[in-house]
């Protein structure tokens, strides 16, 4: 049994194109939920104070 290509794999009736920029826009909206997440931005901003503070003399 042959492994389908990469173009055969695809959707029909969709360009490849248009299929990346799909996936790289749900990507996009999933990484900027994340980052914009408020546990997410404490988290970041508590890691930011403590290696700021280990910085300083």
């Amino acid at each position: 049994m042959a492994t389908p290509t990469p173009n055969e794999s695809r959707q029909p009736g969709r360009q490849p194109e248009a299929l990346d920029e799909h996936l790289l826009d749900a990507g996009y909206a999933y990484l900027a939920a994340v980052f914009k997440n408020e546990v997410a931005n404490t988290e970041r901003r508590t890691a930011r104070g403590n290696h700021t503070s280990r910085r300083e003399p």
